[in-house]
């Protein structure tokens, strides 16, 4: 296994899950509609949006009817959200560093027709995970005496996109089922730094007898590990996953609501990166008559999105009031249960003489999550005819009991939310929310990619706006 291969899909990885994904709640962003963003994501049995019929597909079957508030034949809803993120941090000794704040922004799309009296299509086009961290952090080279520091860029982004079409049947008036599916396209970027075992690494034959490693490991470098800058991109083309989900209507106030998302097809982040060996080995490789960059080909392999299960329950303990709650549980533990990764087609002949062979690489990575679990309140009142206020709290489990990469740690722990609903006379209505992933810290722990990063303490804190414009006839 070449070190120096392990940092880059390590970095791959956390840039994939562990930027700060925007407004995050359950490995997804806090509500898909501006309404169930702002009840803190309940949405398993609302049944008030096309958007959130991705994430139980049987609403939209309880969606259309004859009430003020209800299309009728169809709807178009569009959704702009904005995300703010701030984070700040110590390192080990307790100097402070802080990120730029991270701005970002998405749309969300839904169509939904009744071809029925009991049943609907619909299609929506939304980001299902996004985010990003942009810093710069002090590092300790490994090479020469004395110490030497270098500064290095952090910049490290994810945006997955999915495009999920639903259809729901309505069984009789108290119970619709319905199914989906969602074909999601993937793109992270990655820029950072990592150390690794200079004879692990470089295991090519040198002039003098032995491997390179050894070599540069021996009199008079002495060099045990060193630090090697990366920056690249990478893809999933396409991986898609199929839902389906129940709503039953026992009582005019009661609605229960259960869906189950399947795991994803298996499909390859492929992309390029970077190497640059010349901050730390410089003037050794040129005294040798080496260059010290070369771009790699790199692919990890099999990457599946995880299943769901979800339950939810609404409730209206009078005319105007709703209160709705959600549980989930995401298996993002078989997600990462070991990844193949390759780094393959070294463009630099020098890298092929360094590393052996042809100076490609794979191996298993063994990265390790726990299943996430999510609990959310929320609830609305009906203050006007045309004016709905609401407001929702939620929680979730880590799934990486700690910090998984500089800047960042998974998930926040706490949100707050707080929307309201404009509703037009002729269809036409606007909701607003305002969604707060809450200031949240965490200690990491050794860090296995950079030692200048193990024992970082961040705090990290996201907000969000979303406006959603709904147009039903």
């Amino acid at each position: 296994m070449s070190g120096a291969g392990a940092w880059t899909a390590r970095l791959l990885v956390w840039a994939l899950f562990g930027a700060r994904l925007s407004a995050q709640q359950g490995g997804e962003i806090t509500g898909i509609s501006a309404l169930s963003a702002g009840r803190a994501g309940t949405s398993g049995a609302a049944a008030d949006s096309v958007l959130d019929s991705a994430r139980n597909p049987a609403t939209l079957a309880f969606l259309f009817g004859d009430g003020p508030r209800q299309p009728h034949a169809g709807t178009l809803e569009a959704t702009g959200r904005l995300f703010y993120a701030t984070v700040e941090g110590r390192d080990a000794s307790g100097e402070p560093f802080a990120a730029d704040p991270a701005f970002g922004g998405g749309l969300w799309l839904g169509y939904a027709a009744a071809l029925s009296d009991r049943s609907f299509l619909g299609v929506t086009l939304t980001p299902t995970l996004a985010g990003g961290v942009t810093m710069d952090r002090d590092t300790e080279l490994q090479v020469g005496t004395p110490t030497r520091m270098r500064e290095i860029e952090i910049d490290n982004h994810v945006l997955q996109v999915a495009l999920q079409p639903v259809f729901a049947w309505r069984l009789d008036e108290s119970f619709s089922v319905g199914v989906g599916a969602s074909l999601r396209h993937t793109r992270v970027g990655l820029q950072s730094a990592a150390e690794f075992d200079i004879v692990e690494t470089f295991q090519g034959d040198s002039p003098f007898g032995n491997t390179w490693g050894e070599f540069l490991s021996d009199d008079p470098f002495n060099i045990d590990t060193m630090q090697a800058e990366y920056n690249g991109d990478a893809e999933g083309v396409l991986a898609a996953d199929a839902h389906l989900g129940l709503l039953w209507e026992p009582a005019r106030n009661w609605r229960v609501g259960a869906w189950y998302r399947s795991p994803s097809t298996r499909t390859d982040l492929e992309g390029g990166v970077d190497i640059n060996l010349e901050p730390e080995l410089g003037p050794i490789l040129d005294f040798y008559g080496l260059n010290g960059r070369s771009h790699y080909d790199v692919t990890v392999e099999d990457v599946r999105f995880p299943q769901q299960l979800g339950l939810g329950l609404s409730h209206a303990p009078s005319a105007r009031d709703r209160l709705h709650l959600d549980a989930t549980w995401t298996e993002w533990s078989d997600t990462f249960s070991g990844w193949p990764v390759l780094l393959s087609g070294p463009s630099n002949d020098d890298f092929r003489e360094l590393v052996g062979g042809n100076g490609d690489t794979s191996f298993d990575l063994d990265l390790r999550w726990h299943d996430v679990y999510t609990l959310s309140l929320g609830y609305e009142r009906d203050l006007a005819r045309d004016l709905t206020v609401r407001g929702g709290l939620g929680w979730q489990s880590d799934p990486t009991a700690g910090s998984i990469g500089p800047g960042s740690h998974a998930f926040n722990t706490w949100h707050a939310t707080l929307g309201l609903s404009l509703w037009g006379e002729n269809g036409g209505d606007w909701h607003f929310a305002l969604v707060a992933a809450l200031p949240d810290s965490v200690q990491g722990g050794v860090n296995q990619s950079l030692s200048d990063f193990s024992f970082d303490t961040y705090r990290t804190a996201i907000y969000s706006l979303a406006v959603q414009y709904v147009l039903s006839w």
